[in-house]
């Protein structure tokens, strides 16, 4: 599945994700204020960790994975795979 494919992501959605077991929803979750669907943290102090992220918010995941055919022992053999422009990108580009 090529992650930057929409249809390769709709075709692993569709064909390998049973909602009963492979989505996962966090409840009260931190947001942001421009969140329409945020809902506001009453009570959150001044400079708390509460008052930096005052909205809460449900977030989910979906697990659209295959399981592995081969063994863990068996993980050397395979080449990593790395995001497109690995090694491209530097962090001092954006920490100045």
């Amino acid at each position: 599945i090529d992650i930057y494919d929409y249809r390769d992501v709709h075709f692993a959605m569709a064909t390998r994700v049973d909602p009963s077991r492979d989505v996962i929803i966090v409840r009260n979750a931190r947001g942001f204020p421009f969140d329409p669907s945020a809902q506001p943290v009453t009570g959150a102090l001044p400079n708390t960790e509460e008052s930096r992220f005052p909205c809460v918010v449900g977030k989910w995941g979906i697990d659209a994975t295959k399981p592995v055919p081969y063994k863990a022992s068996e993980r050397k053999n395979y080449e990593r795979a790395w995001p497109m422009a690995w090694g491209e990108v530097k962090l001092d580009d954006f920490l100045s």
